[in-house]
Order: structure tokens, then sequence, then C-alpha cells
């Protein structure tokens, strides 16, 4: 359930919901009404009628249905939870339009017509995605470079207009390498969306140049100069503009660079990597980096063989918001190590394989925590006591690590914390 709507429950019903504040309620938006009509009923048997004071222990959704566990209750109030549980079931999680229980891809839910899709699991494989990245304060340091040209010569009003400027341009921190990183991944494919400074005819040539020296001939093949960003189609585009040239009619998602969402390169392919459109959640982080569904145990073993790329060293740190010598102890390498895959271009098989193992935990954890990344991140290194006092990706260097924490999500998905 989004936070505000949770928050105006907790405010509505403090002394039924303080217990499941901590742990939040793990129930989509459309039940919201019925969870305040429950709770709004409950109480006033407890003001006007003499009945226990009912304290929830846990509010959350299983196999489709409402669990409302509470402390204590009379028979009238137990009443009242069993009938709002049935409710639950024919009302959509999603919009509280009536809808009804419905298996789809192995969960069960309660869904109305209009949004039975958007529980369905993303095809096998991982979803093609194009991004637009944009250039001037994206990729370069475009600010930095034009107020220092104007605080050394203040009679210059447009030093973008001088010859050398774009090509002259330092790119921000992780530009690169946050660039590079998104070409590796299966199913992403990247593109370059500037526009030109259309009074400085050398812009053209040197944003192309810039491109060329600091990512590669490949890419550009995939610079795109147009005052009209809307005039291209593909799912997101990368600005530090909302408006301007475009932006704002473009047909995808805009996301703003530089905003608290996305404030620097990792974060933004944090994003990217976690963009969902209309599924439930992400295509699974595993996909992207062998370019093999989950299921294809021959074509993984094959890409986990042939190994994988450095840069997923660099994805996986981001995701999990680890340095990246953190990482290197959790798959248990050493720097020398990491100095080896970066100058053959591959980690090999073992490391691949442990590398491989964080984003299967990462992608589970994922999916419990209902897409939602920051919890994904807090659970996975918080401690746990069934790992005696271990968290997640503390105990990957394990034996058998995987298989047990596979288990323990089970549990936990079951409804046994």
């Amino acid at each position: 359930m989004k936070e505000q709507y949770a928050e105006f429950l907790y405010a509505r019903h403090p002394k039924i919901l303080s217990r499941v504040k901590a742990d939040g309620l793990a129930i989509g938006d459309g039940w919201l009404n019925l969870i305040d009509l429950l709770c709004t009923s409950l109480q006033n048997l407890t003001d006007h009628n003499g009945a226990p004071q009912v304290v929830a222990c846990q509010v959350k959704q299983k196999f489709g249905g409402l669990r409302f566990y509470v402390n204590d209750h009379s028979s009238e109030q137990g009443v009242l939870i069993d009938q709002a549980e049935l409710m639950a079931q024919r009302t959509c999680e999603i919009c509280g339009a009536p809808g009804k229980r419905v298996s789809l891809d192995g969960w069960v839910v309660a869904t109305c017509i209009k949004h039975k899709n958007a529980f369905r699991k993303p095809p096998k494989g991982p979803r093609q995605i194009r991004v637009f990245v944009d250039m001037d304060d994206v990729l370069t340091a475009f600010r930095p470079a034009f107020e220092a040209v104007r605080a050394a010569e203040p009679a210059s009003l447009w030093p973008q207009s001088t010859p050398g400027f774009f090509s002259e341009l330092e790119p921000l921190p992780h530009a690169v390498k946050g660039m590079l990183v998104l070409d590796a991944l299966a199913g992403v494919e990247v593109h370059i969306l500037t526009a030109p400074s259309p009074r400085n005819a050398h812009s053209y040539t040197e944003k192309r140049l810039w491109i060329e020296r600091h990512l590669g001939y490949r890419f550009v093949k995939r610079l795109h100069i147009s005052p009209r960003k809307d005039l291209f189609r593909g799912d997101v585009l990368t600005d530090d503009n909302h408006t301007g040239k475009g932006q704002d009619n473009f047909e995808g998602a805009l996301l703003k660079f530089g905003s608290d969402f996305c404030p620097d390169w990792p974060s933004t392919v944090v994003r990217l990597v976690m963009l969902r459109g209309a599924d439930p959640w992400p295509s699974p982080v595993r996909e992207r980096l062998t370019g093999c569904p989950v299921g294809e145990r021959q074509g993984t073993a094959r890409s986990l063989e042939a190994g994988l790329s450095p840069l997923a060293l660099n994805l996986m740190a981001w995701l999990l918001a680890l340095a990246e010598t953190q990482l290197a102890e959790i798959i248990s390498a050493a720097e020398s190590d990491i100095s080896e895959w970066r100058e053959s271009g591959r980690i090999p098989q073992t490391w691949s394989r442990r590398l491989y193992d964080v984003a299967h935990l990462f992608d589970r954890a994922l999916i419990m925590m209902r897409a939602d990344v920051d919890k994904t991140r807090r659970w996975l290194s918080s401690a746990l006591p069934v790992l005696i006092g271990r968290s997640p990706l503390g105990y990957l260097m394990e034996e058998n690590a995987i298989s047990d924490l596979d288990k323990i999500i089970d549990k936990i998905e079951e409804g046994f914390p």
C-alpha cells in the first residue's frame, strides 16, 4: 500500500494499527476503504458496547484474501473481521472495484477485469526497453564549464557558441561507466538524444566527437541530435529538464536526472534496470545479466561458463547500494581478481556463478518486497535471527546458502516470518 494511504489509516485508527506500523500494511491500495470501514466498526464496538480493544498484529494479503490478525476480539468483532476478509476476496486489490479471486501465473489474487493483466508475470526473457539519454548536464558537465567561462570572460554571454566548447566538456561522475553498464545488459537498447545549440554549427560535430572519444564508435551510430525530443519513440528518456525540447510530450517515461529520485548515475542505472512499465515487477536481474530466462538452465549455464562482463560488478554494487569492495568480499574475490577481469573483459565462471547467486537473491527478495528496491536493500543487509544474526548477503558465503535463503523467503511468503 502507498505510504500516504497507510499513514492516513494509522492516523485514523492509532489504537488498532499502532503495532503494524513498523512492518507496514502488506495489502493493495484498493483495500483502503475496506480496512478503514472495518477499523471504524471495530472501534465503535469497543467504545460503545464494551468490546475488547482490538489491536492488529498483522495485516496482509494472502492467496487473494485479507488476513487481519488481532490480539483479542469479541464474537461480534470476529464476525466483522470475517466479513471484511470475505469481502476482500471480491474487491480488486489495485482499484477497489468489484472483482474476484483468480490464479495468475501461480499467484492467487483478487482483481477486477481491468487490472487482471497487472498481476501477470513478465514474459520469459528480459523485456526489451529502449532508453534515450540526454548529453548536457546528464553525460557532460555542461553547467560547470559554462559558469567557468562566464567567470573568466564576463563579456562572453554564450560560451556554448565558442568552437571547441562541447568537445572539451568533462563527463559527469560515473556517466561513462553507467552507459557501458546499460549497454552490456541484455534487453536494454541505449541511445543518446541531445538537442543542438542552433546558433553554433560546431555543436553538431563536437557532440559526435565527444561521444566517440568517451564511449566509442559504436555509440556514434546511436547518437541523435534534434531540437524536438518528442519525435522519438522509446520507453524512457533521461533528461535534466522536463520541458523545453519536447520532453513533456515524450511518449515514454521521463526520468529527471539530478532530481531527488534520480540524483546521480548509479541511481539512474538502478531506476532504468528496475523499469517496470505495466508489469507488476521488473524483468529479473539474472536475465539482464545473462540474456537467458530464469528457467532456461542450459542457456544460463553456457552464459556463466563464458563469463559475465566485469560491468556486472558495478550493476550489482549499485543495485545493492554497496561499495565494490563489499561486493567483492561477498563473492570471495580479491582486488587482484577484479583487476584481471577488467583487463580480460570477462569474469571467470566460478565468480560469475557467485555474482549470479547475488542477483538470484536480489530477485527473490524484490518480489517478496513487491518490487520496492529500498525495502529489498534493507532486508538483504539486515541481521536475521534465523541466520543467527547474519544478513542474507553476509550468509551468501556459506555452502548451500542459496538453497537455505530460498527456503527462508518461501516461509516468509507463506506468512511465517
